[in-house]
């Protein structure tokens, strides 16, 4: 069970009116059509597919036929992040009150996109192709930590295309306010997208797991960003920012928020060995990527 959460019967509060599934295919074919263009690809970009079942789950494969790859998303997941963002006062973040209708849309898109540009990642860096050849040849177990060093960069290409997205559009919202309004609303997506993954037992076996610990990935998107847009002090301060809220919102004790830092303090050496494990995947993933695999 979720450390933060307790779903409970959550389907009857998503509002399906709002058309989301079309939201997102519209948003993975407009993605996906741009690296296309980028490699003068005639092929069709990546097909998106949401899957009604009881799992929280979401898969990218290579695709069949003319598309490059395949996104299934289980509709819990827009579930899950509706509710996160949507069950919230937001009086801790946004101080005037002021058009939190317009800002709970906002954070509950930009948490899915980043989503949805991570799995593009896995598609189109060779990620997929290359754990198929894993799993093709029983390698799965030996490669565990390589696979997180997968998932590690998947979210740097998504946090990455983020920070582009905020160096375009920071002055075009809201010019005349003196706060950065889109970074601090795309690090607010972020993390809320991780937020309510996070699992009282992210800390046990760390290094068997197949993904990195959520606190972990939302600090190492978070860092990206920071480092693309120049304002890392901010940013560090919007995400302590969010972090507090939601613990209050869900009604965290001090004792568990304790708990789990010191857990992630003392086990923050892992993000380092990522960096050491790409330099050696960065080359087998050369005979799988479309795109170029820039830092």
């Amino acid at each position: 069970m979720p450390l933060f959460i307790s779903y409970g019967v959550i389907l009857s509060a998503y509002d399906e009116k709002r058309n989301y599934d079309k939201i997102l295919d519209e948003y993975v074919q407009q993605v996906s059509g741009y690296f296309e263009k980028e490699i003068n690809s005639s092929i069709d970009g990546v097909e998106f597919l949401i899957v009604d079942e009881k799992s929280f789950s979401v898969k990218a494969s290579l695709g069949e036929e003319k598309h490059r790859g395949k996104i299934v998303f289980s509709r819990l997941i827009i579930v899950a992040m509706y509710e996160m963002f949507y069950s919230m006062d937001y009086k801790g973040i946004v101080v005037d009150g002021k058009n939190i209708e317009i800002i709970k849309e906002m954070l509950f898109k930009f948490a899915l996109f980043s989503v949805l540009l991570h799995e593009m990642a896995h598609i189109y860096r060779g990620h997929v192709g290359l754990y198929g050849y894993w799993e093709k040849h029983n390698l799965i177990e030996s490669h565990i930590l390589d696979i997180q060093t997968l998932e590690w960069d998947a979210d740097c290409m998504s946090a990455t295309n983020i920070a582009k997205v905020i160096n375009l559009r920071k002055k075009e919202i809201l010019p005349d306010v003196t706060i950065d309004f889109i970074t601090k609303i795309m690090c607010g997506a972020i993390c809320g997208a991780m937020y309510w993954q996070r699992f009282i037992t992210d800390f046990d076996g760390i290094r068997s797991k197949m993904h990195p610990i959520p606190i972990y990935r939302a600090i190492i998107m978070i860092d990206c960003i920071g480092d693309l847009v120049g304002n890392k002090e901010q940013i560090y301060d919007y995400f302590n920012g969010y972090e507090n809220e939601f613990n209050k919102v869900f009604a965290i004790s001090e004792e568990a928020i304790v708990k789990e830092w010191k857990l992630a303090a003392k086990e923050v050496d892992i993000i380092a060995e990522y960096y050491d494990r790409w330099d050696i995947l960065k080359d087998e993933l050369e005979e799988y990527s479309v795109i170029p695999l820039d830092e």
